[in-house]
């Protein structure tokens, strides 16, 4: 299958809507099918390459916003041309839209001329981009319902649309969507990210002491409230030699290392940076217990790759959240105190039986998101997208030649079987009266023009309302 992903965010953006896109064209390309990217160029200028991985990626030209150097902004108005000529050259079988506010706004706008079959997918909350627009919180709601109605807009006929949780189909289906939702998990590489790797050489490459660690991995902006896990380790501390390593870049990074200072812990907070792959998969095995306080996550997986590799995970009891960290199972879930959440982090540190226990059923959970199974329900709904794109398009032609053929074809009939009734009606009635006046009366042709000219003219007005129907 020919598959175009088209989305506003992607590699090396830093967020999990990037990390999913490209990990998904990846593993489609690896299950056998031609996938493509339409995505932010990595430049200010358009450019075409294909990566390691055989996805074919073309650039917008871009730029960073925000001084925030790991998201880039598409300059799609310069675009549009490029973008429908490299549509027409991939001619795909389904596109798959991630985001709707850019890019996805302007394939949809060809998917729509060129009637390519549509799936999409939603990764937006207002809450993730709220934050990096300094406006008053009375505007707030304002600008969420802008949001959400952009959404809409371009979502609203697509006749598949796909969430990472049940949770995350909830909010979209509260604030008035119609179409079919369907909750489909991120996924998860269980053979890349697992229990036996090993994060030894991590220690002396990152300059991290050996002593019980309490780990997050992710973005340091302000959603995801980095500065609660600083300040519940300065209560950790109290009970427990532990430390805290941070992976990660971000808005926030400046504040959170002058709060480390602030808090004395400048000798137990580890700020690694962004780590490169090989890393990554392996930097879960330092910690101990995993966290994550975002109040805007919608899977988050970055938590998901901690329980594929074994740990236990608190975390903040927002969003979709609760949907991987089961509290009292493989983890517990805390609230917006941060005494909270060293409350069960001193619970899980302390206690070694506690800690393999809620380890080996994260390990149970995350089985069931194996990015394969991810990658096998995306095909069957790029089919089922197809299949009703299909019977849709069937049903419009049904409906034009409707309106076009059969419905002046009946008024046809209906005129012409009034017009010989007339005829007979007329011509039995003369015909016992006086045979020979009724001859001298009627003009056989003159009826014939006259009928023809009402047919005409049934015609004529069936046109019409066909024409005021489409205006409406």
């Amino acid at each position: 299958m020919r598959i175009l992903v088209a989305t506003d965010t992607y590699v090396p953006d830093v967020n999990g809507t990037a990390v999913f896109v490209y990990r998904l064209a990846t593993d489609l390309v690896k299950a056998g099918h031609e996938v493509f990217v339409v995505a932010p160029g990595r430049h200010f200028r358009h450019e075409k390459h294909t990566d390691e991985a055989g996805v074919t990626v073309f650039g917008v030209p871009s730029f960073s916003v925000f001084n925030y150097p790991y998201f880039k902004f598409p300059t799609v108005f310069l675009s549009k041309r490029k973008l429908r000529k490299f549509v027409e050259e991939v001619n795909p079988d389904i596109i798959h839209l991630q985001q709707h506010f850019i890019i996805g706004r302007e394939i949809r706008a060809i998917a729509r001329k060129k009637g390519i079959p549509v799936i999409a997918t939603n990764h937006f909350l207002p809450d993730n981009v709220l934050p990096f627009f300094p406006v008053p919180k009375i505007l707030h709601g304002p600008i969420k319902k802008w949001g959400w109605g952009q959404m809409l807009g371009v979502y609203g006929d697509v006749a598949v649309v796909t969430t990472p949780t049940a949770t995350a189909a909830d909010i979209i289906e509260e604030i008035g969507f119609t179409s079919r939702v369907v909750p489909v998990s991120n996924g998860i590489d269980l053979t890349r990210f697992n229990p036996k790797n090993n994060g030894q050489y991590l220690y002396k490459k990152y300059n991290i002491p050996h002593k019980k660690t309490v780990l997050y991995v992710g973005r340091l902006d302000k959603e995801k409230r980095v500065d609660l896990l600083i300040r519940a380790l300065a209560v950790v501390r109290k009970r427990v030699d532990a430390q805290l390593v941070i992976v990660g870049v971000g808005s926030q990074l400046t504040n959170l290392k002058s709060l480390v200072l602030k808090l004395g812990l400048r000798n137990y907070v580890i700020f690694p940076g962004y780590l490169p792959n090989e890393d990554l998969q392996n930097v879960f095995k330092i910690g101990d217990v995993f966290v994550n306080a975002g109040i805007a996550e919608l899977q988050c997986i970055a938590a998901m790759e901690a329980m594929a590799s074994g740990l236990p995970v608190v975390a903040a009891d927002y969003r979709a959240l609760p949907e991987l960290v089961h509290h009292g199972e493989n983890g517990y879930l805390f609230h917006d105190n941060y005494r909270d959440l060293a409350k069960y982090l001193i619970k899980i540190l302390v206690d070694d039986k506690l800690r393999k226990r809620m380890s080996n059923k994260s390990l149970e959970i995350i089985s069931g998101h194996s990015v394969e199974k991810t990658v096998e329900t995306y095909a069957m709904l790029y089919d089922r997208a197809i299949l009703l794109y299909n019977e849709e398009q069937a049903a419009k032609v049904t409906r034009h030649v409707i309106k076009r053929v059969w419905i002046p074809a009946l008024v046809t009939a209906a005129i012409v079987l009034m017009v010989g009734a007339i005829f007979a009606f007329n011509s039995t009635s003369e015909i016992k009266a006086a045979p020979g006046e009724f001859i001298s009366r009627v003009n056989p042709r003159e009826l014939a023009q006259r009928g023809i000219n009402t047919v005409k003219s049934g015609f004529t007005q069936v046109e019409n309302t066909i024409e005021e129907i489409k205006g409406n």
